[in-house]
């Protein structure tokens, strides 16, 4: 273990394998912006775990990408989108329609367990195309209950489809899946620290443009190496397949030139981990998001969250909006990699929740 004291001149030494979180820590403490912090402790061979002790004998502990402020009930409850919009639903706030399924290798466990054998109201995916047929109709979006970055995330038009999915995820053992409808409405972020809106930006999903002489492959390798060179964590190997099913779809290929000026959305999700783009939207946001924002950092008990907003018109108050997921854990690191005002932005967030108890 690595033990660092702001009392003496030893600077901390940032290093690439620690989490942005952890170096963004060590930045801000070797420029004399944490005097309320004693020591830190670092695990250096991962540089995923760190230790704060605070001057006036508090402890705060920072684990991978979190840091530190929330319940482990509350973490546990954002971090299921299928109770997550039971909640909101709950309290009156707009939300996707849609419903939860089991894939069938939980629901065989789970019919064998005592505590819910006896449950009827259990609903596996076999039932999935009859639920979207009746109440919802195709496209909808899929996606596992549990997960992060988009991950496994798919918008699903066809009951093939639906089928391939559904088979994959029962394969990788996902336990539940979150079947809910499209909403076509521009999608944004908003981070909540402590009851105060403390950023907030439109995500837009990857695109690239036409110059009239690159063909799609191009315009992608150079889009991505451009997200890469600027510190975004891209891994385009895991998107590609569907990049290629959204090319398949639009009667493009690869090899295709692009006329000038020509914009290709090439994903269906807007996650800045899947080359999203964030657009600022603090200066114009209705104060009536913000307000939603806080309420619904407060009904999960979340002193810091990232809350995924669909609203048709940001700067209007009366605007049609449903909330997508709650983040108890929102990372940054995409953001803070898309400019360098977003990294100063983002820096005096941080520097602001490491001198707060």
């Amino acid at each position: 273990m690595e033990i660092y004291e702001h009392h003496t001149e030893k600077r901390i030494e940032t290093r690439e394998h620690y989490t942005y979180l952890i170096n963004i820590l060590i930045g801000a403490y070797n420029a004399g912006k944490l005097p309320e912090i004693k020591d830190i402790i670092i695990e250096p061979e991962y540089g995923y775990v760190a230790s704060i002790k605070y001057n006036s004998g508090e402890h705060r502990v920072l684990y991978g990408h979190d840091p530190g402020f929330n319940s482990g009930s509350a973490e546990q409850l954002a971090n299921d989108k299928g109770y997550t919009k039971f909640l909101l639903r709950e309290n009156g706030i707009d939300c996707a329609r849609g419903s939860e399924f089991l894939l069938p290798w939980w629901a065989d466990m789970l019919r064998q367990s005592d505590r819910q054998q006896f449950n009827h109201s259990m609903r596996d995916t076999k039932e999935a195309l009859g639920y979207i047929d009746e109440s919802l109709g195709f496209p909808v979006y899929i996606k596992p209950s549990r997960g992060s970055q988009g991950v496994g995330v798919a918008r699903v038009e066809t009951a093939e489809e639906l089928d391939k999915l559904l088979n994959q995820y029962n394969e990788e053992r996902v336990k539940v899946a979150v079947i809910e409808e499209e909403l076509k409405m521009p999608d944004y972020r908003i981070l909540v620290f402590d009851d105060e809106v403390v950023n907030a930006y439109e995500r837009r999903p990857f695109s690239v443009k036409g110059d009239g002489v690159s063909n799609l492959e191009q315009l992608i390798d150079l889009k991505h190496k451009t997200l890469v060179d600027s510190g975004r964590d891209i891994h385009f190997e895991r998107q590609l397949p569907i990049i290629m099913n959204k090319l398949g779809k639009m009667g493009l290929s690869m090899t295709d030139i692009i006329p000038k000026g020509t914009d290709v959305r090439l994903m269906d999700i807007s996650n800045l981990s899947a080359g999203g783009t964030p657009v600022d939207v603090g200066e114009v946001m209705h104060q009536r998001w913000r307000d939603l924002a806080v309420r619904v950092a407060r009904i999960f008990d979340l002193r810091i969250c990232g809350v995924d907003l669909a609203c048709k018109d940001i700067t209007q108050s009366d605007s049609e909006y449903g909330v997508i997921e709650v983040n108890a854990t929102p990372g940054a690191k995409q953001f803070m990699a898309s400019g360098v005002a977003q990294q100063e932005k983002l820096e005096d967030i941080f520097v602001k929740f490491f001198r707060t108890l």
